[in-house]
């Protein structure tokens, strides 16, 4: 099956059922493989750093982000490097990845999401976000212009927001920084030719996986791939800000302010 796709580039094919699932939950080092125990443990230190360097390095503008692969033999020693540090600070994988290429840190980010020791999505959050979108259906399923909100997001992601506050932490704001990196990307489609719903196909397998490698959870890639288009375009109502104190956001910790989405963002026309 395969999905259009912007621009001039060709239609990205679907991955095949249980791909994600049977190549995830790896253990390992300190961050490929390694549980989410805590915000400031060095897996989530690696992907903020990562989601840095990508939007720093114009991996916003950068065609066919996360679906052209980086070189094989400089993914793995930056993350062989990462995975064998003892104390992993900011500056230290900023200077681990200074290097590397745009398509590289592409790479270790999708990697970083399909090799956890358990998935980000545990039964309790996949569970809730599929009600969330089951409870208030969009009303233009098919949009993927993240410019324009659905009538219904907005009682979609307090929804989603509120069992994110429920949930592991660590995984919440994992989640949360992707997809509002994820967000900015298909702002700029025009430019990437990354649409949400090229996101969606890059991403989805890695999201929603089955905590017991049941092959039946994933037989049903496009509706996974559809409502994670749907969290892209929600990612802004889920980001709590520095003051605000509601339920749903209560105890998050905020992103750091470059990863957080502009307001006056309209992505490149």
């Amino acid at each position: 099956v395969s999905v259009p796709s912007a621009g001039g580039m060709a239609p990205m094919a679907m991955p095949a059922p249980g791909d994600a699932a049977s190549s995830g939950r790896k253990s390992g080092g300190a961050v490929y493989g390694a549980k989410l125990t805590v915000v400031d443990s060095p897996p989530v230190i690696a992907l903020e750093a990562m989601l840095t360097f990508l939007e720093t390095r114009g991996g916003i503008e950068q065609a066919g982000l996360f679906r052209i692969p980086g070189n094989t033999d400089d993914v793995n020693d930056v993350k062989a490097e990462l995975d064998t540090s003892e104390t992993l600070t900011p500056a230290l994988v900023a200077t681990i990845l200074e290097d590397a290429d745009v398509e590289d840190v592409a790479t270790l980010t999708k990697m970083w999401f399909r090799d956890r020791a358990a998935p980000i999505l545990d039964d309790f959050l996949d569970a809730s976000i599929r009600k969330a979108d089951t409870n208030n259906p969009p009303e233009n399923p098919e949009s993927e212009d993240v410019s324009v909100s659905d009538p219904s997001d907005a009682a979609f992601a307090a929804s989603v927001a509120g069992a994110l506050s429920e949930s592991n932490e660590a995984h919440a704001y994992c989640l949360i920084a992707l997809l509002t990196f994820l967000h900015k990307v298909a702002m700029n489609y025009k430019v990437n030719m990354m649409t949400a719903n090229n996101l969606a196909v890059c991403f989805a397998p890695n999201i929603f996986q089955s905590i017991n490698d049941d092959p039946n959870a994933m037989t049903d890639m496009g509706a996974n791939i559809t409502l994670f288009r749907r969290l892209v375009r929600a990612a802004p109502l889920l980001c709590p800000d520095d003051d605000d104190d509601d339920d749903e956001h209560h105890h998050q910790r905020q992103l750091p302010p470059s990863l957080r989405v502009d307001d006056d963002d309209d992505g490149v026309n």
